[in-house]
């Protein structure tokens, strides 16, 4: 008997340890398996990490070209307003020059007009001496003197005319200008010797 239970003691305990061995490969296969998934869930979030970085530098590439792209256009924008600001200064000026020459093209109707004025006294002039054929009288020497004084009148107009003219022409337009002829109505009377 005792030999029995000594082998059902026996046979208990290899039980038990086959029992243990069984329970050991259990859990080895188990944490094997789990360190399997382990191995391919890391894997898969390496190479979704690796992934997601080639994105990251990717869309960092296209970041830099886009702010790159962006200055570039803000440059030419500032080019092109300071162009804009440009032609609007050159726009005001010469529309103060085209004021200026409406208000100088003006000024010179009115010397033509003076001019043509100027042109029927001549021809008045030379009309009243021609009439003239024997010693001036009284009343000639009267129509003479009148005759004079208008011209003395019409030729200080000229001169101021001349004179504002000149004051609007360059320094190189002046010499040519100067050089132009002077209108004379009337030559300096010169009296006979006494």
């Amino acid at each position: 008997m005792k030999r029995t239970i000594g082998i059902l003691v026996t046979l208990g305990f290899g039980a038990l340890a086959l029992a243990g061995c069984m329970m050991t490969s259990t859990h080895e296969g188990i944490l094997k398996k789990t360190n399997d998934e382990h191995a391919a869930a890391m894997e898969k979030m390496t190479k979704d990490r690796d992934n997601e970085k080639g994105m990251k530098e990717g869309c960092e590439g296209k970041l830099k070209l886009e702010i790159g792209s962006k200055n570039k256009l803000s440059a030419e924008l500032a080019a092109k307003g300071m162009q804009i600001d440009q032609l609007l200064n050159e726009k005001g000026a010469l529309t103060k020059e085209r004021q200026d020459l409406s208000s100088e093209q003006q000024r010179l109707a009115k010397q033509i007009e003076e001019l043509a004025r100027m042109k029927e006294a001549a021809e008045k002039r030379t009309a009243l001496r021609a009439g003239m054929t024997g010693p001036p009288t009284e009343a000639d020497r009267a129509r003479m003197t009148a005759f004079r004084e208008e011209m003395t009148a019409m030729q200080m107009k000229i001169d101021e005319h001349r004179q504002a003219i000149r004051a609007m022409l360059t320094d190189e337009q002046q010499t040519l200008f100067d050089a132009l002829p002077a209108a004379q109505l009337m030559t300096p009377r010169q009296r006979p010797p006494q």
